[in-house]
């Protein structure tokens, strides 16, 4: 079965109401940001870089008790963010929320960055084990003209029971370009709480990075 979350009307009315878990001013919905139909979201890196700016999806008929999550998302706009963004930094796009005993409930388990580095877009991302340590796969870099992209970040879990022999992997891809990914981290995952997308989290990025584009989004299960 599986959800799919294309920025539709509505979507849009909601976010720009403010009605949905969005932060700070760096988030809008935008026709020029679309994608796939009217809408698109618009992310921009502006005078408050370090704030997180994303939407979630934590709806409990979705999220629980899934062992395997798939986001999918098409980006547009990346060589004028590239440029913006400058070398060797990076944002998260994409974050899965769970919990295992030791870490607690709700945490980040699962990560997705676009990595901006040597005049070139990367993509990388983590699953945590159930010490609370992050496993990262090796990045996955674009050509330097690259300027839309479908990005994909999966996670899965073997079993879901919050045993210590629960293994989970992840996987980064872009489209047309090839796939990295971490397999086989002990993670004692119990279940899934939400997804974020959007800008999730960041390390070291200018007030004039500019805008991305986001449309698109989609999840299986």
């Amino acid at each position: 079965m599986s959800k799919r979350h294309v920025l539709t009307f509505a979507l849009a009315a909601t976010l720009v109401l403010g009605a949905a878990p969005v932060f700070a001013n760096t988030l809008a919905v935008t026709n020029a940001a679309a994608i796939t139909g009217a809408f698109g979201l618009e992310l921009t890196v502006d005078a408050s870089p370090g704030t997180a700016a994303y939407v979630v999806q934590d709806d409990p008929l979705i999220i629980n008790n899934e062992t395997h999550i798939l986001m999918r998302v098409n980006a547009a706009n990346l060589l004028a963010f590239r440029l913006g963004l400058g070398n060797s930094r990076s944002f998260i796009a994409m974050q899965v929320q769970g919990g295992n005993p030791v870490i607690g409930n709700n945490k980040a388990i699962g990560r997705f960055y676009v990595i901006s580095k040597n005049n070139r877009l990367r993509v990388r991302c983590h699953c945590r084990r159930n010490n609370g340590q992050a496993r990262f796969c090796n990045a996955l870099s674009m050509a330097s003209g690259t300027d839309t992209a479908q990005f994909e970040y999966e996670i899965f879990n073997t079993l879901g029971t919050g045993t210590a022999t629960d293994l989970t992997s992840c996987v980064a891809r872009v489209t047309g370009v090839g796939e990295v990914g971490r397999g086989d981290v002990n993670n004692s995952i119990t279940n899934f709480t939400g997804m974020r997308l959007g800008l999730v989290g960041s390390l070291n990025i200018p007030a004039n990075a500019g805008q991305i584009y986001f449309d698109d989004f989609e999840s299986f299960r």
